[in-house]
């Protein structure tokens, strides 16, 4: 599936803070000196990435211009298109300091643009955009495939979404997504076709707001082969509530493929020819796909701390998770193998530290 980005350039910025104002949590009209003006840094931050850095401050100033460029990954095709901007003033001999914020939202406006917009603190900024990745049917329904989604629709609902709200549908292991827009409030009639993915589907129930969209709900779903024939099949929300769906497949019904199955070894009994096999799938894992901080590694990575935050350090369920995640790992390790030229058949290595020594190695070299 292909992925969105958008490049912010020429990034005027009037901020009416003082830096003794920040740090005291008082704002007043405007600044008295140089002496008292900030060192302002941005931050721009997607559902699916950061970028910005500390480093690259203005010195002294209240009104900062950055040239840019700041690309920032904003997810799939359907994906929302906000971006939430953070003004900071870099401090040496205590923490930084949060300015002003503000969160913008791309998806009505062109791809390519200029705009102004408020910040939190009674500053503005102003800030040209080029965005890449959009798709000209806004739905992303590019591409045709055997399952017809014909009706989708939420009960047993108590949340606060109405005919504003949208439905995503992105696939767990094809590219395959589709979006909705609501005709009537959590009902979704729009017939669609698209590709089949066996493994099933992310349902996301989003609610548009000029604040900012916000995720309402989000679950698993898959849609059984049927033959052709109409079915139905629902996801319910661990928060709450049904979405159900009326669709076909048309496709025969057949018994599910087995899952490809590698072997795991202590990464010192490793052949020279397999480790070097594992170094380069993983380093294959780590190539950026569209800029920055976009690359499969980074993803998965993310999980562990930063910018998800998902680790289960110093709980009782780390044991299982743990499991789940190396098993990404590999999967995706199988992957890059096979984008290079090979069969898959490479298994996530271990070090076995009950064995002291193997091969006259006690650490792998």
């Amino acid at each position: 599936m292909a992925s969105k980005t958008v490049t912010f350039t020429s990034i005027q910025i009037e901020s009416k803070l003082k830096d003794d104002e920040v740090k005291q949590g008082t704002f007043l009209c405007c600044s008295t000196g140089p002496t008292d003006a900030p060192d302002p840094y941005l931050f721009f931050r997607s559902q699916h990435a950061t970028v910005g850095s500390r480093e690259a401050y203005v010195a002294a100033t209240a009104k900062p211009y950055f040239d840019g460029p700041f690309q920032v990954f904003l997810g799939g095709p359907v994906d929302p298109e906000q971006v939430d901007i953070e003004l900071w003033d870099r401090d040496e001999n205590s923490a930084d300091d949060l300015m002003e914020v503000v969160k913008i939202d791309l998806a009505e406006r062109g791809s390519k643009s200029s705009g102004s917009f408020e910040l939190s603190n009674g500053g503005k900024i102003t800030l040209s955009w080029e965005i890449d990745g959009r798709v000209q049917d806004p739905t992303g329904n590019t591409e045709k495939g055997p399952l017809t989604i014909k009706r989708a629709g939420m009960r047993d609902f108590d949340g606060a979404a109405g005919v504003r709200s949208y439905l995503i549908l992105k696939g767990k292991s094809r590219a395959v997504a589709s979006r909705w827009e609501a005709q009537e409030a959590l009902i979704w009639e729009q017939e669609r076709r698209l590709v089949h993915d066996p493994q099933g589907y992310i349902a996301e129930l989003w609610e548009r707001a000029s604040s900012g969209d916000t995720q309402l709900r989000a679950g698993e779903v898959t849609f059984a082969p049927s033959d052709g024939k109409e079915a139905t099949t629902s996801v319910r929300f661990s928060r709450g509530g049904v979405l159900e769906f009326t669709f076909s497949v048309d496709l025969p019904s057949k018994e599910p493929a087995k899952p490809h199955v590698v072997v795991r070894k202590e990464i010192r009994k490793m052949s020279d020819a397999e480790q070097k096999r594992f170094v380069a799938a993983l380093k294959k894992t780590m190539e950026n796909t569209n800029g920055p901080q976009s690359s499969e590694y980074f993803r998965i990575a993310g999980y562990h701390g930063w910018p998800t935050d998902w680790c289960h350090h110093g709980e009782e369920t780390f044991p299982g998770w743990h499991r789940g995640y190396n098993c990404e790992l590999e999967q995706a390790l199988i992957k890059a193998d096979k984008a290079l030229g090979n069969d898959g058949n490479i298994g996530l290595p271990y070090w076995d530290w009950t064995q002291l020594e193997i091969k006259g190695e006690v650490f792998p070299k």
